[in-house]
């Protein structure tokens, strides 16, 4: 789809047919969130089926959907403020990209940079509160007296106030800003070069940059995603920092754990690159103003 098109998205539109979809794939692939979650927190060398196969056995198929609820219930307000940012963005930096005369493959890089930047940037205000809830009741699984989500979040209000629903905002910002930033921007290169100098058809591409976009995201804050992690969980008034927390995984750990479940937010980030830019492009031709779009023969 071209910028010229981006231009004319409409964007309420787009917000809700796109918000619904993100909510069924997120629904869908919480498992692995749960995964990840438990790998980084746990401290253990266990690889990633080692530690499935030891939540199934422990605490059953529910224990792959503990903290759903939270997710699903900050999914739609942070992916409309996701889509909103990202997509009022590209276009901008498209045409600042042309008064500047950069070449075609610069121009798409710098947008969806550009665009992951703020889209992460406003989505992370409101997935913030709900990430550190989430974690709270992932690992809480199996502890005597285990909190719901409301719980979770009673007590950490109780103890820390409410800034404490936005502990760890600084480093999730270190985290996914670069991140958003490397996806899109990785998305867009590899997409458009399949399909330009490699003849692949549309949904191959798209599907070859979401995974190649994965591979460099997770190459990249990995590291951070873990540290992330840790600081979110910790217990008290004061949150430990980033660098104490890094150096601390490093001389305990090693520096190999620093990526640890990395496998499990790869496969996530795959299976949802793939799944959501395919519906997320396919929603975007059709919620263009005002135009009929004509895809592989048929007239939306």
């Amino acid at each position: 789809m071209g910028y010229e098109e981006d231009m004319q998205l409409d964007l309420k539109r787009l917000l809700v047919l796109g918000s619904g979809a993100y909510s069924c794939v997120t629904l869908l692939l919480h498992p692995l969130n749960v995964l990840k979650t438990t790998m980084q927190a746990n401290g253990e060398t266990a690889g990633a089926i080692h530690t499935a196969a030891k939540l199934y056995l422990t605490h059953g198929v529910c224990a792959f959907y503990r903290g759903v609820g939270p997710v699903l219930f900050g999914a739609l307000p942070a992916r409309a403020a996701y889509v909103g940012a990202l997509e009022s963005v590209k276009p901008l930096v498209h045409r600042i990209g042309a008064r500047v005369g950069l070449a075609e493959t610069a121009r798409d890089t710098a947008c969806n940079a550009a665009g992951g930047f703020c889209a992460v940037l406003a989505s992370q205000l409101i997935y913030v509160p709900v990430d550190v809830v989430t974690q709270r009741v992932i690992v809480a699984q199996g502890r005597p007296g285990s909190a719901s989500a409301y719980g979770e979040a009673r007590a950490i209000i109780a103890t820390n106030g409410v800034l404490g629903l936005y502990r760890g905002f600084g480093v999730s910002l270190l985290a996914y800003l670069p991140g958003g930033t490397v996806w899109w921007g990785a998305y867009g290169v590899v997409d458009r070069s399949a399909r330009a100098h490699f003849g692949l058809p549309r949904t191959a591409g798209h599907a070859l940059g979401a995974i190649a976009a994965a591979i460099a995201t997770v190459g990249t804050t990995a590291p951070l995603d873990l540290v992330k992690t840790r600081v979110q969980l910790a217990t008290g008034q004061q949150a430990p920092s980033v660098a104490s927390t890094l150096v601390a995984v490093i001389r305990v750990e090693g520096v190999s754990a620093l990526y640890r479940g990395a496998a499990a937010r790869f496969m996530h980030l795959s299976v949802w690159g793939v799944a959501m830019i395919s519906v997320y492009e396919e929603l975007k031709r059709r919620c263009v103003r005002s135009q009929t779009v004509v895809s592989e023969g048929l007239t939306i």
